[in-house]
């Protein structure tokens, strides 16, 4: 993965987790809706790292 594919997949990450947020404050979450937040943020961490370690 290039850096710029890595910021993109961080940056949609972060999407999904505003989308959840959305959905909290109209009515309509989801009763896994801890455990997809849990997994959406190790990705970004995964891919943060990740992008630490391809930059010189």
């Amino acid at each position: 993965m290039t850096n710029q594919e890595i910021r993109e997949e961080m940056m949609l990450q972060i999407e999904y987790l505003k989308t959840i947020n959305i959905l909290n404050r109209l009515g309509m979450h989801n009763r896994d809706e801890e455990q997809t937040k849990a997994e959406i943020k190790s990705r970004i961490e995964a891919l943060y790292r990740q992008l630490l370690e391809e930059e010189p």
